[in-house]
């Protein structure tokens, strides 16, 4: 046996079931579900933009990687050139003495 409605809830129940009352609540509950899709549609688009810059900045990191990489494997190239010339000056600058010594000789 159900409990029973006071007479006064009744009435509002019969007021709300009227069909204008029920159909501006299923407009406004239709509004609000579709302002709510709009809603999802955005977030999916800013997460999707947000993929893209996403996959922009990982795709430009690997790119200066690999340009650090380069540069780096050049320098140490220029470093072990330069190393190799520095070993070579006193070689140089014994040649270099010798040649003087024969064009003071020469002179002479």
């Amino acid at each position: 046996h159900p409990p029973s409605i006071s007479m006064e809830r009744k009435v509002s129940l019969r007021g709300v079931l009227e069909p204008s009352r029920l159909e501006d609540f299923f407009n406004t509950l239709f509004s609000k579900l579709h302002k709510q899709e709009v809603a999802i549609q955005t977030l999916k688009a800013q997460v999707s933009a947000n993929e893209g810059w996403k996959q922009a900045f990982e795709g430009l990191q690997a790119y200066t990687r690999q340009r650090f990489n380069e540069t780096e494997r050049s320098l140490r190239a220029v470093a072990e050139r330069v190393s190799s010339l520095e070993a070579s000056l006193p070689e140089l600058k014994n040649a270099t003495m010798e040649i003087q010594g024969c064009q003071k000789a020469l002179r002479e």
